[in-house]
C-alpha cells in the first residue's frame, strides 16, 4: 500500500514551516494579533483538523 502524499511527514513540516513564517510576516506588517486571529482562525482550524488526521494515519499504520 503506498502513502498519500498528503500524509508524508516532510508536508507536514512544510506546512508548521509556513505557519510560521506567516505568523512572523504578520508580526512585522504590525496588524494587531486579535485582528489577524480572526482572519486566520479558519486555516489554523484546517491546519490542525490535518495535524489530527495526520497522527491518525500514522497510528494506524503503524498497528497494522
Amino acid at each position: 500500500m503506498t502513502q498519500p502524499v498528503i500524509y508524508r511527514k516532510d508536508v507536514l513540516a512544510i506546512s508548521i514551516l509556513i505557519q510560521i513564517l506567516v505568523l512572523v510576516l504578520f508580526k512585522v506588517s504590525g496588524i494587531s494579533l486579535q485582528s489577524w486571529l480572526t482572519l486566520a482562525f479558519p486555516i489554523y482550524l484546517m491546519h490542525a483538523f490535518y495535524v489530527v488526521k495526520f497522527f491518525q494515519y500514522h497510528r494506524k499504520r503503524s498497528h497494522e
